[in-house]
């Protein structure tokens, strides 16, 4: 699959790599290829066709709970440290609501880096009050970004300095206190970000547990300081 991944594919082999996301469980990789093929490639009518077929099966994994789907997943490569280029300012579009700068994050631009894992660029999203400094945003979410990719010892003490709590949340964790390992299993399936008066940057994470059964959980942020880390059972 990585030298699938890593080599110039025929159709054939885009076919064949789109089906091993699909069997892996890679829901978010796997939509990701399939919407991206489609349209950046000139397809016949039959060859559209099947890759429509694929983008509606994505669906049928989007449908079950975390616990029903079957996620394999090589946990090699999280271990891996990566690091990610700063953000600019070329690299948002800003929209000015009536109470809010609604800002996301231009499309061409590399998946973004939080935790040390990749999160698609859609499941990130920002706010910022109207009369904030668009620079002091983008250095502050610059500085929290570099924080949350290097904070995994932080992260790991936070959750057993505060797992009987955290416990409680949810009721039962099989996998026990956290250690690198569990840190590595973890993948982060959306942020919001906002900006506020004060000019702090307020986060919420929405990540999933690979070691809990995919069990889902939030951590609040503030700046780059966790404020709360607490298991969801509605996820």
């Amino acid at each position: 699959m990585y030298e699938l991944e890593k080599s110039n594919k025929d159709e054939n082999e885009s076919y064949l790599l789109a089906q091993i996301y699909y069997k892996l469980g890679w829901k978010w990789e796997y939509k990701k290829f399939v919407k991206t093929h489609i349209s950046s490639n000139k397809l016949n009518y039959l060859n559209q066709w099947k890759w429509r077929h694929l983008l509606n099966k994505v669906e049928d994994l989007f449908k079950l709970g975390h616990y029903e789907l079957v996620e394999f997943r090589d946990l090699r490569t999280a271990e891996k440290r990566n690091v990610a280029p700063p953000l600019l300012r070329s690299d948002f579009i800003f929209n000015e609501e009536v109470n809010f700068i609604i800002i996301s994050i231009k499309p061409n631009f590399n998946d973004v880096l939080l935790l040390n894992k990749k999160v698609l660029n859609d499941e990130v999203e920002f706010s910022a009050e109207k009369e904030s400094s668009i620079t002091n945003f983008i250095e502050n979410t610059n500085s929290h970004f570099s924080w949350t990719n290097n904070f995994y010892k932080e992260l790991i003490n936070y959750y057993n300095d505060n797992y009987q709590q955290i416990l409680s949340s949810i009721g039962r964790l099989d996998y026990g206190k956290a250690d690198d390992e569990w840190y590595n299993g973890l993948r982060v399936d959306s942020a919001g970000f906002h900006y506020n008066k004060d000019e702090r940057l307020e986060g919420f994470y929405t990540i999933y547990d690979y070691y809990n059964k995919n069990s889902g959980f939030h951590i609040d942020t503030l700046d780059n300081s966790i404020v709360e880390l607490y298991y969801n059972t509605d996820l």
